[in-house]
């Protein structure tokens, strides 16, 4: 009995011993952290628009703003603005709903944030076609996309802002390379993470393991060398039209050298979206919009320099065309789960609705993604039943 009594504080010793030690460790990891480069360090100017988030990565600052060149906007350059949470508008938001209002999140890309003035997004474009439809009725949309997300990232980024209580979350999937980030996001963002909230809760306040799952993503990405006809057919695609390369083509030629892996980013699509779905339950309804590429709805109008792109990375004209078949699926999917399913209505009705310069959504492109979402919306939504 006295030996037992003993242990007791020897044990209670070597518990303490070991959590100061983690403890240790955890600030060591931190400040190693704040002093190593971040991707968002590799984006100027953008890097001044945005900031470090431990959850998802990166997050707007707030109240930012940011003027960029774009020759092929009416006005040649616009100015992007973030409000007092971050959101992309020219006004603040109130943290609390107030009483009555029926209060639309749409999440996403960059798709999604615009590239565009704030009033010129298709949240802040649905929000005008949806009050003029009900005068009588306090409605807001809240645009809380973020350049360079994932799926996964929107998720996360969902969770950060269910405290506004939206009424509807509109989550916006691109389909030119939101299927290939969620490869990219495997380990960084895994699907784990969605699922398990033990695993939620040490990816938010532990830089110790977030530092581990790194460790762990690099051991897997020496044993899963990409091999160098890929790199060299991405570079090759890059110098010609990175625009086209980085919001399609680079998708289209990943799953030409990798298919097997499409299968298995699908399914964390879906589970993301399963995600999302567990999220509102009881609080709110999800809508999931697809957003295609350029490259498949304005064929016609980039033909010749698609055409001598796919010979120079190696891809078909149906390889090209590959975000029309994850557009489908993405629909697919979100129906599988459960949700309901819209995407952007084509074809545009004016000249063009993507930007020549870097393939975004332009002013007329966000016109018709909110043009696309309002019937859905007023229909089943708000109207009376």
């Amino acid at each position: 009995m006295a030996r037992s009594e003993a242990l007791v504080p020897r044990l209670a010793l070597v518990i303490l011993g070991t959590v100061a030690g983690l403890a240790a460790v955890e600030f060591g990891s931190r400040i190693l952290a704040a002093r190593r480069s971040h991707y968002l360090d590799t984006i100027t100017p953008y890097h001044t628009f945005f900031e470090r988030d431990p959850l998802v990565g990166h997050v707007h600052r707030l109240n930012a703003a940011m003027t960029i060149k774009r020759p092929d906007h009416p006005a040649g350059t616009i100015e992007m603005r973030t409000n007092n949470l971050g959101l992309r508008s020219d006004q603040d938001t109130a943290p609390v709903k107030p009483a009555g209002r029926y209060r639309i999140l749409v999440v996403g890309d960059s798709h999604t944030e615009g590239y565009c003035f704030n009033g010129e997004t298709y949240p802040a474009l649905l929000e005008a076609l949806l009050r003029k439809r009900f005068p009588d009725q306090d409605i807001e949309v809240l645009n809380g996309g973020v350049a360079y997300y994932s799926p996964q990232q929107d998720y996360l980024h969902a969770t950060q802002l269910l405290s506004l209580r939206p009424d509807l979350i509109v989550v916006g999937l691109y389909a030119g390379n939101d299927l290939l980030d969620q490869v990219r996001d495997a380990a960084s963002v895994s699907v784990p993470l969605l699922v398990d909230p033990w695993y939620l809760m040490l990816w938010e306040n532990s830089q110790l393991f977030r530092s581990l799952q790194g460790v762990f993503q690099k051991i897997q990405d020496r044993t899963d060398a990409r091999p160098a006809e890929y790199a060299a057919a991405l570079k090759r695609g890059s110098d010609v039209n990175g625009p086209a390369v980085w919001q399609a083509l680079n998708q289209a030629l990943y799953f030409h050298y990798f298919p097997a892996e499409m299968p298995a980013a699908e399914i964390r699509v879906q589970r993301t979206l399963a995600a999302f779905k567990r999220l509102c339950e009881g609080s709110c309804e999800v809508l999931v919009f697809v957003i295609p590429a350029k490259v498949s709805t304005e064929l016609d109008a980039d033909a010749t320099t698609l055409e001598s792109l796919g010979r120079l990375m190696g891809l078909d004209p149906e390889a090209l065309r590959l975000d029309a078949v994850v557009a489908i699926d993405f629909a697919r999917l979100a129906r599988e789960t459960g949700l309901p399913a819209l995407s952007l209505a084509t074809p545009c009705p004016t000249a063009e609705c993507y930007y020549k310069s870097d393939y975004h959504l332009n002013p007329d492109g966000n016109q018709l993604a909110a043009s696309s979402l309002a019937p859905w919306i007023e229909d089943t939504m708000l109207s009376p039943r």
